[in-house]
């Protein structure tokens, strides 16, 4: 019996892998057919055959193909010049539905299509077309947020109104004599005779900003450069940053942090390390805490009294940990560290890993708690990368949707609840989620 079944499939297999040898060579045959009648002027063969070419590229050709979308363009071409523009476009909207359903509704491959739709049906429905043309710049952005960053780039920003009073307050405060180093992007005050440390400073909150900055654009967070440079503070050493801090009453952290409620980076250096390692440990530091200023000062994140889900907050920065200091990094890129995998995976194997549901309930209380904080900045890490991956939109309507709520957002059915009307029910996102962990490396446990 098993003999018998094993034949069945060897042959039903072997039939479909001939039959689909003859779908290419009729292919390419319709194809050559198709440039003949077009040299040879003849218009009615040229449609037939290029219809021909069309309906077999959709069964043998990829649906991200570039001969696809060429053969599609083809036929087009010829129904337009015919005047028939409402069979052009069904032939657009057919590979896009075939794009959508086999990478998803965010993918490259629909860019070109997108384009295509839109310039017909901004002939006769204008409408219709600028929904298409708000989707084709979104996607456009999100593919090529390097090449759009470097068209808008604004150069050498004009310092921030603060940076005087920020200085003279740190004199007051701890008695030291500040200088300011002036970068692109930043203003940067340092204690002591320290231009060499400022200098790198700079160099590191540079290679923040660009993968920063492309982010936001790809995400369709923040398109429109800062207006201003930010302010950063560069202590000497740790004592000095320390007595700043307490004296200050501001938050401390051992190495530096963003300071929500002074709007400034507050950092300090270690003069025993200099070397290519300690660069690039720090930077990776840096920009988790750089991309905190830069998403308030593009208005991603509000100030005003929101209160930020930490593994949101915490794991969008954690996303821009980087394996490689030359390459773009963060949730719109696959340049992701090592690290977080291995972490990831021990707890998983640890049974500290949780569902959806459960991390985004967790309540301001229990963020605090020594044993959540892993999980919050791990699976906080990997949940913002499959949100903008695969709920691009439905991330922006959900950091849209948090500055709008009250006091209660931090109680666990608040959240929740916030999560749901951005996201849906968490459950239904679990089949996409264990695919997106699965590409990443992950295994969840069934």
């Amino acid at each position: 019996m098993k003999a018998i079944l094993f034949f069945l499939y060897a042959l039903s297999f072997t039939l479909l892998t001939v039959a689909h040898a003859d779908e290419e060579k009729d292919f390419a045959q319709a194809y050559s057919q198709y440039t003949q009648a077009l040299e040879k002027g003849d218009a009615k063969a040229a449609l037939q055959y290029a219809k021909k070419t069309y309906d077999l590229g959709m069964l043998v050709l990829e649906p991200d193909s570039e001969s696809l979308l060429a053969v599609t363009d083809n036929y087009a071409a010829l129904l337009l010049k015919k005047g028939d523009s409402k069979g052009a476009l069904k032939l657009y909207k057919a590979v896009l539905a075939d794009n959508e359903r086999a990478y998803g509704r965010y993918a490259k491959s629909l860019v070109p299509i997108l384009e295509s739709i839109y310039k017909i049906e901004a002939k006769f429905s204008p409408k219709s077309a600028e929904d298409v043309k708000v989707r084709y710049f979104k996607l456009l952005y999100r593919h090529n947020p390097g090449e759009i960053a470097k068209s808008m780039d604004e150069g050498v920003l004009p310092p921030a109104d603060n940076v005087s009073d920020v200085a003279a307050d740190i004199t007051a405060t701890t008695g030291l004599s500040v200088k300011t180093h002036e970068g692109d992007h930043w203003s940067i005050l340092y204690t002591g005779n320290n231009d060499e440390g400022a200098k790198i400073f700079d160099q590191q909150l540079e290679i923040s900003y660009r993968s920063i900055r492309e982010f936001l654009i790809s995400a369709n967070l923040a398109v429109k450069p800062l207006d201003t440079k930010l302010v950063a503070i560069l202590f000497q050493d740790e004592a000095e940053y320390m007595d700043y801090l307490k004296k200050k009453d501001y938050l401390i952290r051992g190495k530096g942090s963003y300071s929500e409620r002074a709007g400034l980076l507050i950092m300090h250096d270690n003069l025993s390390k200099r070397s290519d390692w300690n660069f690039f440990k720090q930077t990776n530091f840096i920009t988790k805490e750089a991309l905190q200023q830069v998403a308030v000062a593009a208005n991603v994140f509000s100030t005003t009294k929101t209160y930020y889900p930490l593994w949101l907050y915490d794991g969008l920065a954690y996303s821009f940990e980087f394996n490689d200091i030359k390459q773009p990094f963060g949730p719109h890129t696959q340049n992701i560290s090592s690290t977080n995998w291995s972490r990831a995976q021990d707890l998983i194997d640890n049974g500290g890993w949780l569902s959806i549901q459960d991390l985004v309930r967790l309540d301001n209380l229990e963020e605090k708690e020594k044993s959540n904080k892993e999980v919050l900045y791990i699976m906080g890490t990997y949940l913002v990368r499959f949100l903008y991956e695969q709920r691009g939109d439905e991330l922006i309507d959900y950091l849209l949707l948090l500055p709008k709520q009250n006091k209660n957002a931090q109680k666990s059915m608040y959240r929740e609840k916030a999560f749901r009307k951005a996201f849906g029910d968490p459950a239904d996102l679990d089949k996409d989620w264990r695919r997106f962990l699965k590409n990443e490396g992950i295994e969840l446990k069934l």
